[in-house]
């Protein structure tokens, strides 16, 4: 359930409601958003500069000290804390110092966006705080191309979304600084910055909105969400930019609840990425096509798993499967992974599978599902049967006001046996071909080739398991199930790969819960179980989770804060624990008006009554030694059970009462009578600092076999509660402590209000301004009213470190103390002074809190794996011939980098000679023109500076020969004449000529040029002087006289 303000919850399911869409689509430059690193001179304790580039837009106005930021009118929101539901809504870039009275930084704050590729894009657009109004409104951009070259552009911003229509081409570097704002006394606010176009449709502009999203709580699939929208063309923005859209270009659909006052409150439906768009017959309206991450990772290959033969925790593998989807994408992914994740082992094997599938094996081997959520974080998290996915404040009601249609309900057949195999992997001793085949190759091609049969990775890196014939390995990297392969050759190349195999067997793992013969069966596999208490953790969670046979669909107004794995009583007439359901299903449909379709997957009772029959099934006469007999609810009026043999068992989730006789039935009935619902009270504790309240707990029924309550608190920074349910006062806020039973974990809370504790200070008059309050007996408290941390973000390699520094305010706080917590200890961790410690890559916020007050401040840190240096570099061809004037006078030179994964692969080109000939920055080497030589082509790497290179042999063609001897002569019988010529240009580097006669029997000529006249008198032919190659020629007639 989104976090949303109680006048939303309220008003939602009031009607009539008045509510509008909006469709944010960013036409950009999509290699150019996730190759951009940002950095600032001045930033701010709330966001990070991080946040501008990452894709999320701002969905909520934030409080700052900022004239008019601190209302209190409901329409602003504290910055989000580590324990809030939306920790991933993007605050953006706010600069620590703000404008003065007239706007003007004195000091202006400077945004550097530093790429590590050039793009090429139709301008920037600034998207600053939309939801305010507040804007920059005079900011220079300076832009450095991929050859240096500078352009300086003075901009004037008209609103908080501005679009810089500028052809941008070759772009490595944009730096951005802002001068001035639009109003007095504000910091520079900035959400977004893309590299393109930001399209916004809303109103009449948007004809149609339909996005949909699923949720299987069996991790049998895990679906992408989906967004169509069709928009308004009138202005051939897709005609005109069809050359601009790309595929997984962001489309960020949203709802906005419009209150009477006029104001709105936003909820996001997700980010999406473009896959298709269409537009109609008359080119009037387009339907842009989208889904989420999870499409995108369908298309990407998971090759890179290795095999060591030790286990590895499934959080790991998760890490690892997506930075590799991160690395193929070319995007940056938020990510969650339950911590559960990291007591879980596998040493099984994955083969190469898309990025998606691979992370659903990861799943399920956890008991989790994998979705995304609307803030766009990819989330793999553990799934409990009948609980909600994420914690919810409370257990919603589809109230009737909200029906569009009745809920239409079906059953399930219920499974009651399940099989699931576990593996067991070993290796063979002697070493095998796992891989035989082809590549076409011209000049160097990185492929990557897939096994037959999975091996270990050190193995086939042994010298001679990997052959090449017809062309050169140079470089390679070897895995479990695939190679990658950098190889130099020309045409068909060959490829062996042999090493030392990996052998999986299986055996079958079987939970029975049908009592004696099975009547619906499901058959697991995955190749990540790989012990006997994995396989039966995973059977019964899947167990449990199809005993909830009952399918809700209902035709709904929608509640766009409800979300897929929230649980919610689908019937408010009957509020009761059987009418709950978990949402697996949700489609929006928005066309002016808000209505959707709305799916669940629940649970019921089922009674046994009667003469002994359960439900419509056999009688339970003679049934055998053994028999057990199941009921969801409770057991009442059975006149008896009848011969069911010695150890036979009846349960039943309810009370077990009026049973006539139990004859030959065995020594007693066992009762499974479980919990429907708990409460709590008080509902609501206000209390100050250092005080305690004792909660009170009722379970129903009264007489459940497992009674037992456990407590938890939202923020154990304002108040802890012990095991016997006693709260405890620790620092001022709010916040929820619940009572759970431990059967069916339903819940209730207290509202528990803290504030300080306070001192009374007498005076006749009022006490201002004083100094010090002697023999008071007591002393003034002064409460924490914010908390600051510096940096803002941080950019780490795993192993470093990096120290943080808080400010509190005001500095003469009574409890000045603060505590440092981390998202996620398996990317970053922190400790008791404030001292991050990278620990493997991915990206989290490391939080500084005051325990008075619970304020926050966050550094948002990136962790990069640790840099591989450069050993080498060389280069290809090893020589180059050109000439300066004609063809060819350009060519290609090639430089590979060792080894092939090093962080920095960077390199500069040089000429010994330009005058001769000319290298870019990516090796094409131009023959300059007018002059021969060879200079050498040098390539230098950036990391450790290792060099190689060729020649570049210029030369000059022949373009014209010209005789300086006569072009008609006249021999008698036995004479000569001698050939003269010229050949231009001068410097041309072959001046070597051949001679040729026309016909030999007339004229003969020699090698040197010297004609001879051998035919009779009045017979003439053509002798020709001829360039190397036998162009350009020049000619004379010879006639015998």
């Amino acid at each position: 359930m989104l976090n949303v303000s109680q006048n939303f919850n309220n008003s939602i399911s009031a009607f009539p409601r008045t509510m509008s869409a909006l469709v944010e689509f960013d036409m950009v430059d999509v290699a150019a958003q996730n190759n951009c690193t940002p950095t600032a001179t001045s930033i701010a304790g709330v966001g990070g500069v991080a946040e501008v580039t990452d894709g999320l837009s701002q969905i909520r106005k934030y409080m700052s000290e900022e004239n008019n930021y601190l209302l209190l009118d409901g329409s602003f929101f504290t910055p989000p804390k580590p324990t809030d539901v939306d920790t991933s809504d993007s605050v953006g870039w706010w600069s620590a110092v703000l404008s003065d009275a007239n706007g003007n930084f004195a000091t202006p704050p400077v945004l550097t966006l530093t790429q590590s590729a050039p793009f090429t894009s139709l301008g920037l657009t600034f998207v600053f705080s939309p939801l305010t109004g507040d804007y920059c409104n005079s900011i220079q951009i300076v832009t450095t191309d991929s050859s240096s070259n500078q352009v300086t552009y003075n901009v004037n911003p008209t609103s908080a979304n501005y679009f810089f229509s500028q052809q941008l081409n070759n772009i490595v570097q944009v730096v951005i600084t802002f001068n001035s704002t639009n109003a007095p006394l504000r910091r520079v606010h900035l959400s977004e910055v893309l590299f393109g176009e930001q399209f916004l449709w809303t109103g009449n502009n948007l004809f149609d909105l339909d996005v949909l999203e699923e949720l299987d709580p069996l991790g049998n699939s895990a679906p992408p969400k989906e967004a169509h929208a069709s928009i308004a063309n009138n202005l051939n923005n897709f005609n005109l930019y069809l050359g601009n859209l790309q595929k997984k270009q962001p489309l960020k659909p949203s709802l906005n609840l419009i209150y009477a006052n006029g104001a709105t409150e936003t909820v996001p439906l997700g980010t999406f990425y473009l896959y298709n768009w269409l537009n109609d017959a008359n080119y009037l309206s387009s339907t842009l096509y989208a889904r989420d991450l999870l499409d995108i990772a369908d298309g990407t290959t998971y090759y890179a798993f290795g095999y060591t033969g030790s286990p590895i925790t499934l959080y790991a593998l998760a890490v690892a499967v997506i930075t590799d989807f991160q690395s193929q994408a070319g995007m940056k992914i938020a990510y969650q992974i339950d911590t559960a994740l990291q007591g879980i082992s596998t040493s099984g094997v994955l083969s190469a599978m898309s990025h998606h599938d691979a992370l659903m094996y990861i799943a399920q081997a956890g008991m989790a599902v994998v979705y995304v959520d609307r803030y766009n974080v990819l989330h793999i998290r553990q799934s409990a049967s009948q609980m909600p996915l994420n914690t919810m404040p409370y257990t919603e009601e589809l109230t009737l006001s909200m029906q569009e249609t009745y809920p239409k309900i079906a059953i399930q057949d219920p499974y009651n046996y399940f099989t699931l195999n576990i593996y067991s992997n070993t290796v063979d001793s002697a070493v095998s071909n796992v891989y035989t085949g082809n590549v076409t190759v011209n000049s160097t091609i990185t492929t990557w080739v897939t096994y037959t049969t999975p091996a270990t990775p050190a193995s086939c890196a042994e010298p001679g398991n990997c052959t090449i014939t017809g062309g050169t390995l140079v470089g390679a990297t070897y895995y479990a199930n695939a190679a990658q392969l950098t190889i130099t050759g020309s045409g068909s190349v060959g490829i062996s790969i042999s090493g030392l195999t990996i052998t999986g067997t299986s055996i079958q793992q079987i939970v029975n819960n049908s009592g004696s013969q099975p009547s619906n069966e499901v058959d697991l596999d995955n190749p990540l179980v790989t012990d006997a208490t994995m396989a039966t953790n995973i059977l019964n969670w899947y167990a449990a989770e199809c005993s909830n046979v009952y399918l809700y669909e209902v035709e709904s107004w929608m509640d766009p804060s409800l979300e897929c794995g929230d649980v919610m009583f689908w019937d408010s007439q009957y509020a009761t624990a059987q009418k709950q359901a978990k949402i697996i299903r949700q489609e929006f449909r928005f066309n002016g008006t808000l209505s959707g379709t709305l799916n669940g997957k629940g649970w019921g009772a089922r009674t046994i009554n009667g003469s002994g029959s359960i439900s419509s099934t056999s009688s339970l006469v003679d049934n055998g030694a053994g028999n057990v007999v199941y009921g969801s609810g409770s057991i009442s009026a059975v006149s008896s059970l009848v011969d069911n043999g010695a150890s036979s068992t009846v349960y039943g989730s309810g009370s077990i009462s009026s049973v006539g006789s139990l004859t030959n039935s065995g020594s007693s009935i066992s009762t499974n009578i479980h919990v429907t619902g708990v409460t709590v009270t008080p509902a609501t504790s206000n209390l100050t600092v250092g005080g305690t309240q004792q909660l009170t707990t009722t379970v129903t029924p009264s007489n459940a076999t497992n009674p037992t309550i456990y407590y938890t608190t939202d923020n154990s920074a304002i108040a802890t509660v012990s095991s016997t349910g006693l709260i405890t006062a620790v620092g001022t806020g709010s916040v929820n402590v619940y009572a759970r039973a431990n059967d069916g974990g339903f819940n209730c809370n207290c509202y528990v209000t803290v504030s300080a504790a306070v001192v009374p200070v007498y005076g006749s008059g009022s006490i201002s301004s004083f100094g010090s309050l002697s023999n008071s007996g007591s002393s003034i408290n002064i409460p924490v009213t914010w908390v600051s941390v510096t940096p803002g973000s941080a950019n780490l390699t795993v192993g470093g470190t990096q120290q943080l520094y808080y400010t509190l305010t005001p500095s003469n706080a009574t409890n000045p103390s603060v505590y440092y917590t981390t998202d996620n200890s398996a990317i970053a961790s922190v400790s008791s002074s404030g001292l991050i410690t990278a620990v493997s890559p991915g990206s989290v916020n490391v939080y500084v809190r005051s325990y008075d007050g619970g304020f926050n401040s966050n550094c948002y840190v990136t962790v990069s794996a640790a840099t591989i240096s450069v050993t080498g570099v060389t280069i290809s061809p090893s020589n180059i011939n050109l000439v300066c004037n004609g063809s060819p006078n350009t060519g290609q030179y090639t430089a590979t980098v060792s080894p092939s994964n090093a962080t920095n692969q960077s390199v500069t080109w040089s000429s010994t000679d330009t005058t001769v000939a000319t290298v870019s920055s990516t090796g094409f080497v131009t023959a300059v023109g007018g002059k021969t030589g060879i200079p050498s082509i040098t390539v230098r790497t950036s990391d450790g500076g290792y060099t190689a290179s060729s020649s570049a042999n210029v030369g000059a063609q022949v373009t014209g020969i010209t005789l300086t001897s006569s072009s008609n002569i006249s021999l008698s019988y036995g004479s000569t004449s001698q050939m003269t010529y010229a050949i231009a240009p001068t410097y041309a580097t072959n001046q070597n000529v051949t001679y040729l006669s026309s016909n030999t029997s007339i004229a003969t000529v020699s090698s040197t040029g010297l004609i001879t006249a051998v035919g009779t008198s009045g017979a003439y032919c053509f002798v020709y002087v001829l360039a190397y190659g036998g162009s350009p020629s020049a000619g004379t007639t010879v006639t015998v006289i």
